[in-house]
Protein backbone atom coordinates (compact mmCIF):
# COMPACT_ATOMS: atom_id res chain seq x y z
CA UNK A 1 0.00 0.00 0.00
CA UNK A 2 1.18 3.59 -0.49
CA UNK A 3 0.15 6.77 1.08
CA UNK A 4 -0.73 9.69 -0.88
CA UNK A 5 -1.05 13.27 0.89
CA UNK A 6 -2.13 16.54 -0.03
CA UNK A 7 -2.67 19.64 2.15
CA UNK A 8 -4.43 18.03 4.68
CA UNK A 9 -5.80 14.87 3.14
CA UNK A 10 -4.60 11.24 3.53
CA UNK A 11 -5.09 8.28 1.57
CA UNK A 12 -4.05 4.65 1.60
CA UNK A 13 -4.11 2.85 -2.07
CA UNK A 14 -2.86 0.02 -3.96
CA UNK A 15 -0.72 1.97 -6.21
CA UNK A 16 2.31 -0.45 -5.81
CA UNK A 17 3.74 -0.65 -9.61
CA UNK A 18 2.26 2.59 -10.63
CA UNK A 19 4.77 5.25 -11.97
CA UNK A 20 4.43 8.76 -9.82
CA UNK A 21 3.70 10.21 -13.60
CA UNK A 22 0.86 7.85 -13.10
CA UNK A 23 -0.62 8.47 -9.86
CA UNK A 24 -0.22 12.48 -10.25
CA UNK A 25 -2.33 12.20 -12.98
CA UNK A 26 -4.75 10.18 -10.89
CA UNK A 27 -5.02 12.35 -8.33
CA UNK A 28 -4.96 15.76 -10.61
CA UNK A 29 -8.66 16.19 -10.77
CA UNK A 30 -9.67 14.13 -8.06
CA UNK A 31 -7.48 16.33 -5.29
CA UNK A 32 -7.34 19.32 -8.08
CA UNK A 33 -3.60 18.94 -7.64
CA UNK A 34 -1.75 22.08 -9.91
CA UNK A 35 0.64 20.69 -12.66
CA UNK A 36 3.18 23.01 -10.63
CA UNK A 37 2.82 21.53 -7.47
CA UNK A 38 6.21 19.80 -6.12
CA UNK A 39 6.28 15.55 -5.44
CA UNK A 40 8.56 14.20 -2.66
CA UNK A 41 8.92 10.61 -2.36
CA UNK A 42 9.44 9.13 1.38
CA UNK A 43 10.20 12.86 1.88
CA UNK A 44 12.88 13.30 -0.99
CA UNK A 45 12.42 15.97 -3.73
CA UNK A 46 12.04 14.77 -7.18
CA UNK A 47 12.29 16.44 -9.71
CA UNK A 48 9.38 16.42 -12.64
CA UNK A 49 11.73 15.03 -15.42
CA UNK A 50 12.08 11.81 -12.99
CA UNK A 51 8.26 10.86 -12.16
CA UNK A 52 7.75 8.55 -15.34
CA UNK A 53 10.69 6.44 -14.65
CA UNK A 54 9.94 6.23 -10.36
CA UNK A 55 7.62 3.58 -9.83
CA UNK A 56 6.27 3.02 -6.43
CA UNK A 57 6.22 -0.13 -4.08
CA UNK A 58 4.50 -0.44 -0.85
CA UNK A 59 5.52 1.67 2.38
CA UNK A 60 6.15 4.59 -0.51
CA UNK A 61 4.84 7.95 1.03
CA UNK A 62 3.59 10.18 -1.85
CA UNK A 63 3.48 13.83 -1.12
CA UNK A 64 2.48 16.42 -2.85
CA UNK A 65 3.40 20.12 -2.55
CA UNK A 66 1.68 23.03 -3.67
CA UNK A 67 4.36 26.10 -3.40
CA UNK A 68 3.37 28.42 -0.97
CA UNK A 69 3.20 32.46 -2.10
CA UNK A 70 2.84 33.72 1.40
CA UNK A 71 6.45 34.32 1.56
CA UNK A 72 6.37 35.70 -1.57
CA UNK A 73 3.69 37.94 -0.65
CA UNK A 74 4.83 39.20 2.75
CA UNK A 75 8.20 40.50 0.92
CA UNK A 76 5.73 41.70 -1.87
CA UNK A 77 3.86 44.03 0.66
CA UNK A 78 7.19 44.66 2.50
CA UNK A 79 8.72 46.59 -0.79
CA UNK A 80 5.36 48.26 -1.69
CA UNK A 81 5.85 49.65 2.03
CA UNK A 82 9.25 50.78 1.09
CA UNK A 83 8.38 52.29 -2.03
CA UNK A 84 5.26 54.30 -0.57
CA UNK A 85 7.14 55.62 2.50
CA UNK A 86 10.53 55.94 1.14
CA UNK A 87 9.93 59.73 1.01
CA UNK A 88 9.28 60.03 4.44
CA UNK A 89 12.13 57.72 5.40
CA UNK A 90 14.53 59.97 3.53
CA UNK A 91 12.92 62.74 5.22
CA UNK A 92 13.36 61.84 9.02
CA UNK A 93 16.65 60.23 8.61
CA UNK A 94 19.37 61.44 11.52
CA UNK A 95 21.82 63.32 10.48
CA UNK A 96 23.39 66.87 11.05
CA UNK A 97 26.41 68.78 9.73
CA UNK A 98 28.36 71.43 10.88
CA UNK A 99 30.62 73.95 9.73
CA UNK A 100 34.12 74.80 11.05
CA UNK A 101 34.81 78.36 11.48
CA UNK A 102 38.48 79.08 10.15
CA UNK A 103 40.10 82.02 10.50
CA UNK A 104 42.48 83.20 7.46
CA UNK A 105 45.94 84.99 7.89
CA UNK A 106 48.48 85.55 5.99
CA UNK A 107 51.97 83.81 6.67
CA UNK A 108 53.07 82.70 9.77
CA UNK A 109 56.17 84.97 9.93
CA UNK A 110 56.92 87.81 7.74
CA UNK A 111 59.95 87.76 6.34
CA UNK A 112 61.41 91.12 5.06
CA UNK A 113 64.31 92.87 4.51
CA UNK A 114 66.00 95.93 6.64
CA UNK A 115 69.76 97.43 6.28
CA UNK A 116 72.24 96.71 3.71
CA UNK A 117 75.64 95.34 4.92
CA UNK A 118 78.32 97.90 3.73
CA UNK A 119 82.36 97.75 3.47
CA UNK A 120 85.32 98.35 1.31
CA UNK A 121 86.94 95.66 -0.63
CA UNK A 122 90.61 96.40 -1.07
CA UNK A 123 92.67 94.04 -3.31
CA UNK A 124 94.73 91.85 -1.70
CA UNK A 125 93.70 93.32 1.71
CA UNK A 126 92.60 91.43 4.75
CA UNK A 127 90.18 93.44 6.00
CA UNK A 128 86.72 93.56 8.38
CA UNK A 129 83.07 93.43 7.08
CA UNK A 130 81.71 95.39 10.16
CA UNK A 131 78.17 94.91 11.91
CA UNK A 132 75.04 95.92 10.52
CA UNK A 133 71.75 95.69 12.55
CA UNK A 134 68.64 94.16 11.04
CA UNK A 135 69.74 92.63 8.13
CA UNK A 136 66.31 90.71 8.28
CA UNK A 137 63.50 91.39 10.27
CA UNK A 138 61.55 88.27 11.18
CA UNK A 139 57.46 88.92 12.33
CA UNK A 140 55.05 86.48 13.52
CA UNK A 141 51.45 86.41 12.89
CA UNK A 142 49.11 87.59 15.47
CA UNK A 143 48.46 84.23 17.38
CA UNK A 144 51.40 82.18 15.72
CA UNK A 145 53.14 79.67 18.50
CA UNK A 146 55.17 78.00 16.88
CA UNK A 147 58.98 77.31 17.13
CA UNK A 148 60.73 77.84 13.25
CA UNK A 149 64.19 77.60 11.89
CA UNK A 150 65.89 80.61 9.84
CA UNK A 151 68.13 79.34 6.84
CA UNK A 152 70.40 81.56 5.57
CA UNK A 153 72.29 80.54 2.34
CA UNK A 154 74.69 82.71 0.03
CA UNK A 155 73.58 82.50 -3.53
CA UNK A 156 76.23 83.66 -5.35
CA UNK A 157 79.92 81.83 -3.93
CA UNK A 158 80.94 81.46 -7.68
CA UNK A 159 81.23 85.31 -7.99
CA UNK A 160 82.70 86.41 -4.62
CA UNK A 161 85.21 83.21 -5.48
CA UNK A 162 86.54 85.56 -8.24
CA UNK A 163 86.80 88.24 -5.25
CA UNK A 164 87.59 86.70 -2.03
CA UNK A 165 90.02 83.99 -1.04
CA UNK A 166 88.10 84.01 2.26
CA UNK A 167 85.06 85.66 3.24
CA UNK A 168 83.47 84.81 6.99
CA UNK A 169 80.13 86.72 8.22
CA UNK A 170 78.53 85.91 11.59
CA UNK A 171 74.38 86.79 11.78
CA UNK A 172 72.72 86.34 15.10
CA UNK A 173 68.43 85.99 16.09
CA UNK A 174 67.96 89.00 19.12
CA UNK A 175 65.01 90.43 20.30
CA UNK A 176 63.98 93.80 18.24
CA UNK A 177 62.56 97.02 19.25
CA UNK A 178 58.93 95.43 18.88
CA UNK A 179 59.12 94.15 22.42
CA UNK A 180 59.57 90.63 22.42
CA UNK A 181 61.32 89.69 26.00
CA UNK A 182 63.53 87.39 25.07
CA UNK A 183 64.95 85.32 22.10
CA UNK A 184 66.74 82.18 22.02
CA UNK A 185 68.09 80.23 19.38
CA UNK A 186 70.25 77.46 18.63
CA UNK A 187 73.37 78.30 17.65
CA UNK A 188 73.02 81.69 18.99
CA UNK A 189 75.73 82.61 16.64
CA UNK A 190 75.83 81.52 13.09
CA UNK A 191 78.77 81.85 10.08
CA UNK A 192 78.37 82.37 6.48
CA UNK A 193 81.55 81.12 4.74
CA UNK A 194 82.16 80.76 0.80
CA UNK A 195 83.34 77.45 2.40
CA UNK A 196 80.28 77.00 4.06
CA UNK A 197 77.58 78.93 2.54
CA UNK A 198 74.17 77.57 4.11
CA UNK A 199 73.64 78.06 8.18
CA UNK A 200 70.85 77.57 10.33
CA UNK A 201 69.17 79.23 13.37
CA UNK A 202 66.23 77.37 15.26
CA UNK A 203 64.32 79.83 17.47
CA UNK A 204 62.33 78.95 20.25
CA UNK A 205 62.31 81.56 22.96
CA UNK A 206 60.41 84.54 21.72
CA UNK A 207 56.80 85.46 23.13
CA UNK A 208 54.51 83.03 21.83
CA UNK A 209 52.18 84.30 19.48
CA UNK A 210 52.95 87.41 19.42
CA UNK A 211 50.61 90.30 18.21
CA UNK A 212 51.48 90.80 14.69
CA UNK A 213 53.79 93.55 15.68
CA UNK A 214 56.37 92.41 17.46
CA UNK A 215 59.52 91.32 15.34
CA UNK A 216 62.89 89.53 15.55
CA UNK A 217 66.16 90.99 14.31
CA UNK A 218 68.70 89.12 11.93
CA UNK A 219 71.89 90.90 12.41
CA UNK A 220 75.54 91.04 11.19
CA UNK A 221 77.57 90.86 14.46
CA UNK A 222 80.93 91.59 12.18
CA UNK A 223 83.63 88.84 9.87
CA UNK A 224 86.06 89.48 7.64
CA UNK A 225 87.63 89.29 4.57
CA UNK A 226 90.63 88.43 2.53
CA UNK A 227 90.98 89.18 -1.85
CA UNK A 228 92.61 87.52 -3.41
CA UNK A 229 93.64 89.67 -6.39
CA UNK A 230 94.56 93.84 -6.70
CA UNK A 231 91.29 95.09 -8.03
CA UNK A 232 89.76 94.51 -11.80
CA UNK A 233 87.29 91.73 -10.85
CA UNK A 234 83.39 91.72 -12.35
CA UNK A 235 81.27 94.85 -11.33
CA UNK A 236 79.30 93.75 -8.33
CA UNK A 237 80.80 90.19 -7.72
CA UNK A 238 82.49 91.44 -4.62
CA UNK A 239 78.85 91.98 -2.89
CA UNK A 240 76.91 89.00 -1.01
CA UNK A 241 73.87 87.81 -2.20
CA UNK A 242 72.37 86.59 1.66
CA UNK A 243 68.72 84.73 0.74
CA UNK A 244 66.49 83.98 4.20
CA UNK A 245 64.14 81.46 4.24
CA UNK A 246 61.72 80.64 7.19
CA UNK A 247 60.41 77.04 7.46
CA UNK A 248 58.03 75.59 10.54
CA UNK A 249 60.42 73.44 13.37
CA UNK A 250 61.02 69.88 11.41
CA UNK A 251 60.41 70.38 7.58
CA UNK A 252 62.93 72.26 6.58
Amino acid sequence: MVEIHYGDYVETADLAGQSLAQVRARYRDELGIPEKAKVRLNDRPLKPEQEPETVLVDNDKVRFVNKSRRGLLIVGAMLLAMAITGGTFAATALTASVTATVTPESDFIAVTTGNTPSWTTFGKFVGRTGTTSEVFKLTPADGFSGDFVLILTLTNVDELSEVYQVLNMRFSAVSGSGGFTTVTSDPSEVVLSLQKPVAEIEVTGYDSGGDGSKYIDIKLNGGFYKANKGGGWTSDYEDPNIFAQVVQKGTN
